[in-house]
């Protein structure tokens, strides 16, 4: 995902059977959407994200709950792929 328009909306749909993060206004993939999977650009079934607005208008972080790896993601305004901060960069469980 890139960064377009998540601050300025403030609205997100985390899709739990689409692994996405999806941002509105204007609509735009920020976490995911490469499909299932538990690379650094995938979620598989993601149930929960806090997004964390920075000091300028478009720079935000946004820590997804990716339950079917097991594991926190951080996405940034500007990265194109997430960074695993809490449990396993594979997905295994009781890994982290």
């Amino acid at each position: 995902g890139s960064g377009g328009g998540v601050t300025a909306a403030r609205r997100l749909i985390c899709e739990f059977l689409r692994p996405q993060v999806v941002g509105f206004g204007p609509p735009a993939i920020v976490a995911g959407g490469n499909g299932s999977g538990n690379a650094e650009n995938q979620l598989r079934q993601p149930a929960g994200i806090r997004l964390r607005e920075g000091t300028a208008s478009d720079d935000w972080v946004l820590y997804v709950c990716d339950a079917g790896n097991h594991r926190v993601m951080r996405w940034t305004s500007t990265s194109l792929a997430g960074e695993c901060v809490a449990g396993s960069i594979g997905g295994a469980a009781g890994s982290g």
